[in-house]
């Protein structure tokens, strides 16, 4: 009689590393293709924490709506333990809601849209925004528009917040400057990028945001640190500031 063949080494795995090891792959990879290997990954990947972080990154206009149903069974998945979402180049109104409902512990988004691969406007952004009391960090590199009160409500209804960036084409300069000042008093990581800031909204934020530890202002071209510098360096322990940096 044949004697039945071993199980594969990686079934013996611990779940926490298997489920550290299938969020390197990717959401897409594991739901199309990791989750029918064998038994043990199809078991661990029905199991929420392997989706404690979901990345999604999409490079095809045609593949939006793909992404959005990938999401949505990702988040469904997690059970509400979701604490790390990246999001590229897809993403709509109703799904960004979605996120919101059922991640209440959410600790990190990323929201990054190039061209246009996004359907998401900015009223509904910062409503599921402010649904997410956890929230540390925040970071929108987006070409859309995003209401200066709307910046506002997203540093009130995220106390917790220390890491935001902010990259868009239609920054309102002061007005930007002094929502994030006024209501994100808890920021350690700032980043700006072609943000229309002049020398005295950059003191605002230094003065309204104490604890910052690195600034990024990348393509700020209103800000002059020619006889500033040094003093922006004794408070800030990483400042980047190349002017046509891409971004």
């Amino acid at each position: 009689m044949t004697a039945c063949a071993a199980d594969p080494p990686w079934t013996e795995l611990p779940l926490d590393v298997t489920a550290a090891i299938m969020q390197r792959v990717g959401t897409k990879e594991i739901l199309q293709s990791v989750q029918k290997v064998c038994a043990t990954w199809r078991e661990v990947c029905r199991n929420p924490v392997t989706w404690r972080v979901i990345n999604i990154r999409n490079s095809d206009p045609l593949r939006a709506r793909e992404c959005n149903i990938i999401c949505r069974c990702a988040v469904h998945r997690s059970q509400g333990q979701l604490i790390d979402l990246t999001m590229e180049n897809f993403g709509d109104d109703d799904l960004i809601g979605h996120i919101a409902e059922r991640s209440s512990n959410l600790r990190r988004l990323t929201i990054a849209c190039a061209g246009g691969l996004y359907n998401i406007l900015g009223t509904a952004l910062t409503r599921a925004v402010t649904e997410l009391p956890t929230l540390e960090e925040l970071h929108l590199l987006i070409p859309f528009y995003i209401d200066i009160g709307d910046l506002g409500s997203i540093g009130i209804s995220c106390p917790m917040l220390k890491s935001f960036t902010f990259n868009r084409r239609f920054s309102q300069g002061n007005k930007d400057t002094l929502a994030i000042a006024e209501n994100m008093p808890n920021l350690c990581h700032l980043r700006l990028f072609c943000n229309g800031l002049d020398n005295d909204e950059l003191q605002a934020i230094l003065d309204g945001c104490p604890h910052l530890k690195s600034l990024d202002l990348r393509r700020c071209r209103g800000v002059d640190l020619g006889g500033y510098n040094l003093n922006l360096r004794v408070i800030v322990s990483k400042l980047v500031y190349p002017v046509f940096d891409n971004v």
